[in-house]
């Protein structure tokens, strides 16, 4: 199951096969544990039709009495399936120990507390075959067996033992918290982690909550701290009597009317008449309510909002506002302004323009909260597509080719600091 030379090798160690089966890394592809440490998956091609017929019949001669949940691929293996798609991801990729880079790479699953070492089986979610270089799930459709992938062969649920792997288990338990993620207004809402045997449990939680009861069993009842408005979360540390490194965990959910955060302001264009402006997702928001200058825009309710604007006379102000709409109510508002003015700061030329274009800072002007220079000049089409980025350029005078952009009507956006001017570029060829 490593990852320079790999073999269909359980069956060729029992003369099973009659042809040794390579696989060559295709690609690498970065997946995370729970907690959002990085794991490097190796892609490899699928095995070739002799290969996959030789594995059916190592399975079918050496291992009869196993029960095949799915025929031999090369697509994800043993640590793949039991630490990633058992857990509900779907990206199948193959696993090892260590990266390429010899670091550790399965390891990260419980060293990050997405997983605890437990002592005993009852108590485990997983089971690490630690001198066979093997994993599996302790838990099957099939009660008190197993269920594991054999390298590029099938994946089988088996006893314990029935499998080509060495017994000598270390056992896991998964430290997910389970509980309603909805927004909690009002009442009561208990979480809880697995009830593993000696083990100790300290739950934390944010000032957004109040615990209600103990806060050292396996599971924690909480409430609304007053009138909150947040997101808030809670945490636990769990050890066990096997050793190593306490986990923690964390399960985060709306307190209240979660207020939307920083509104980012993607495109300005008061010459196609549109402001384009965008927020995260509101944890537990069920749709959102966007503004201008004090306005609704109906039927703006997602996170993306396209907001019409007229062309207006100079120096106009525009205040884009949204809130978030959940089963607590609505939130207060997030807002940003973008400031339209004709007094402009910078000179493009030529415009209407062919394949150069100059931006210069006129001498005569003093540029509020910029640098001074120009630091990126940003071209966009008429659908808000970014068609040419230049950054860096720490001078009063830019030149760039726009030879690969055709023929049309186009705003550029022109940074100096935190400052920024819009414009209208014309190119005719």
């Amino acid at each position: 199951m490593r990852n320079l030379f790999l073999l269909l090798a359980i069956g060729i160690a029992n003369n099973v096969y009659s042809q040794q089966c390579t696989l060559s890394p295709q690609g690498y592809q970065t997946i995370y544990t729970r907690n959002g440490t990085a794991v490097q998956g190796t892609i490899y091609a699928q095995i070739s039709s002799s290969c996959y017929a030789d594995a059916l019949n190592y399975m079918n001669t050496a291992y009869p009495n196993v029960t095949i949940q799915e025929n031999p691929t090369s697509e994800y293996n043993c640590y793949s399936y039991a630490f990633h798609l058992s857990e509900g991801n779907t990206q199948k990729v193959w696993i090892n120990p260590q990266t390429t880079s010899g670091a550790s790479n399965l390891s990260n699953y419980w060293t990050d507390g997405s997983f605890i070492e437990v002592c005993n089986e009852s108590d485990a979610d997983k089971a690490y075959y630690y001198l066979g270089d093997h994993a599996a799930v302790t838990t099957s459709s099939i009660s008190g067996q197993y269920e594991s992938k054999w390298g590029a062969n099938c994946r089988v649920i088996h006893a314990a033992t029935y499998c080509p792997y060495t017994s000598n288990r270390i056992y896991y338990a998964s430290t997910k918290i389970s509980g309603d993620a909805s927004g909690l207004c009002t009442g009561n809402r208990t979480f809880s982690v697995k009830n593993i045997t000696g083990a100790t449990y300290a739950w934390t939680f944010s000032s957004s909550l109040l615990a209600v009861g103990a806060t050292n069993t396996n599971q924690i009842t909480v409430q609304r701290n007053g009138s909150a408005n947040a997101v808030g979360w809670v945490e636990v540390e769990i050890s066990t009597p096997c050793g190593g490194s306490p986990a923690v965990s964390r399960f985060e959910l709306p307190v209240g009317k979660a207020q939307p955060g920083t509104v980012n302001i993607l495109l300005f264009d008061p010459y196609m008449g549109k402001i384009l402006a965008e927020i995260d997702p509101v944890p537990g928001a069920s749709s959102y309510k966007w503004y201008k200058n004090g306005v609704v825009q109906p039927g703006r309710v997602g996170t993306f909002a396209n907001i019409g604007i007229s062309e207006t006379p100079c120096n106009i102000n525009y205040n884009i506002a949204v809130e978030a709409v959940s089963s607590c109510g609505t939130s207060a508002a997030s807002s940003a302004n973008v400031f339209y003015s004709c007094d402009y700061l910078f000179t493009i030329s030529p415009n209407p323009a062919q394949s150069m274009v100059s931006v210069s800072v006129k001498e005569t002007k003093k540029i509020q909260d910029g640098s001074g220079v120009i630091d990126e000049v940003r071209i966009y089409d008429s659908y808000g597509g970014l068609q040419k980025r230049l950054q860096h350029f720490g001078t009063k005078r830019a030149d760039f080719n726009i030879s690969g952009i055709p023929s049309g009507r186009y705003l550029i956006e022109i940074r100096s600091g935190k400052y920024k001017e819009y414009q209208q570029l014309i190119i005719q060829k």
